[in-house]
């Protein structure tokens, strides 16, 4: 289905994220924000970091 697929491109980039670490952007400075990793979520933040990838994924394939 394609909702698996989007799913599981989502788990994806957050795992990439997980290995990659967290990036500063612009002038944002060390502990400026709440990061959540992925090998440390509970089931419920996972869930809603794998919408908020999807989201975020959409978002820039329609710009």
């Amino acid at each position: 289905m394609v909702s698996d697929r989007v799913c599981e491109n989502g788990r994806d980039a957050l795992k990439h994220k997980d290995i990659v670490g967290v990036t500063a952007v612009g002038r944002e400075g060390i502990c400026e924000i709440k990061v959540v990793l992925w090998s440390r979520s509970d089931q419920k933040e996972t869930r809603a970091m794998i919408k908020s990838e999807v989201r975020r994924a959409e978002e820039n394939t329609r710009q």
